[in-house]
Order: structure tokens, then sequence, then C-alpha cells
């Protein structure tokens, strides 16, 4: 019983092998020169690409360098770092005037108080002083951090300068954003978008053929395999 099952999966083997022979020779054999030459068209295929690609990057790259080195562009530039500048002046004499202040110092001072109060009564083992501290803790550190953000938004100067850096750098953004647009509609753009689109697509076909045909070739040699083994 169990030769004629064996006996059977053959015979239907021989058939399919058969079969697969002759669909090979009615739509012709897979060379290895065909193999080579698909995966060399895909490599061209590929090298098209990345070149158009370049293009595409060149392109850019050309128009954003141009337009960055305008006078208009270079004056925006200027405004954002003139605006830049002062703020961080302004700032930083507002916050240096303010922690040497009296006030502050004695802020710092009931932190620091509240803070060691918390590690006595971790010491003690207290739960309720323990949470009583840490709650004053939690008061004192809020107190101290807003002193500086209190202090900013009650110097005019502060304001000004901030402001100033808002509106200079939202108009270098404009200035941006409008390059962006102009550059997606110039016609040179465009062609290359274009044309990296479609040697994309070329390139993925090619490689998708490449691979096609040489999977077919390992089939086509393992069906050959086959065929002469059970010829012999």
């Amino acid at each position: 019983m169990r030769r004629n099952t064996i006996f059977s999966f053959v015979f239907l083997a021989l058939i399919i092998l058969t079969a697969a022979r002759s669909l090979a020779d009615n739509h012709g054999r897979i060379t290895n020169a065909d193999v080579a030459n698909a995966q060399s068209a895909a490599v061209q295929a590929g090298a098209a690409a990345e070149a158009a690609e370049s293009k595409v990057t060149a392109i850019t790259d050309q128009m954003t360098s141009t337009f960055h080195n305008s006078p208009a562009y270079l004056a925006a530039k200027a405004k954002v770092d003139t605006a830049q500048t002062a703020y961080d002046t302004i700032r930083t004499n507002a916050v240096t005037a303010l922690h040497a202040s009296q006030a502050y110092q004695d802020a710092i001072t009931a932190r620091d108080t509240a803070v060691q109060a918390v590690e006595d009564a971790r010491a003690s083992g207290d739960g309720s002083a323990i949470a009583d501290a840490a709650k004053q803790a939690m008061v004192a550190r809020s107190k101290v951090s807003s002193m500086d953000t209190t202090a900013l938004n009650a110097d005019s100067d502060f304001k000004e300068a901030k402001d100033a850096l808002v509106a200079a750098t939202a108009a270098i953004k404009t200035l941006d954003d409008n390059l962006k647009v102009t550059i997606r509609t110039d016609p040179s753009f465009v062609q290359a978008k274009a044309e990296f689109a479609a040697a994309s697509a070329a390139a993925k076909a090619a490689s998708d053929q490449a691979t096609s045909l040489s999977l077919s070739k390992s089939q086509q040699d393992n069906a050959d395999q086959l065929w002469a083994q059970s010829h012999h």
C-alpha cells in the first residue's frame, strides 16, 4: 500500500514536472544571461532614479541658497538676531537684579528652611509631620520659581523685547513659507519632480523584473534537476 502511495506521488510529480517543463519550453527558457541583464538593468534604473533625486535636491538647495542670501531675507534675519540679543540681554539683567534683591534672598532662605524641615520630619518618622512639611516645601519652591516669571512680566522693557522677537521670528517664518511655495511651483522643480517620479517607477519595475526572473530561473533549474533525476 505504501509503495503504491509513493508511486502515485512520484507519478504526480512527474506529471507536474512535465507540465512545468513544457510551459517553460513554450514560453522560452530563462538563461543566466537573462537574469544578469535584468539585474544590470535594475542597477542602471536605480542609478537613474538616484540621479533624478539629486537633481531635485540640487534645485531646492540652489533656490534656497539664493533666497537666503537675498537682501530681503538677510535684513529679516538681522532683525531676528538683533531682537534675540536684546531679549537675552534684558532678561539676564532683569533676572540678575531680582536674584540680588532682599525679597528673593528671603524666598530662597524660606525654601531651604522648608526643605530641611522635610528631612527633619522624615527623620522623626511622623507621617503627619512629613506631609505638612512636604506641603510647605512645595509652596516655598513654587514661590521662588514664580518670582522670575512675575518680575519679567512686570518689566516693560522685557515685554517690548519679547514682542519684537516674536514679530521678527514670525516675519522670517513667513518668508521661508513663501519660499517653499515658490520652489514647489517653479517649472524646473516641477519637471525635476516628475522626472524623479518616472525614474523611481522605472527603477521599481526593473527591480521587480530582476527579482521575478531570478526566482523563475531558480524554479526552472530545480525543475530541470528533478526532471533529470527522474529519467536516470
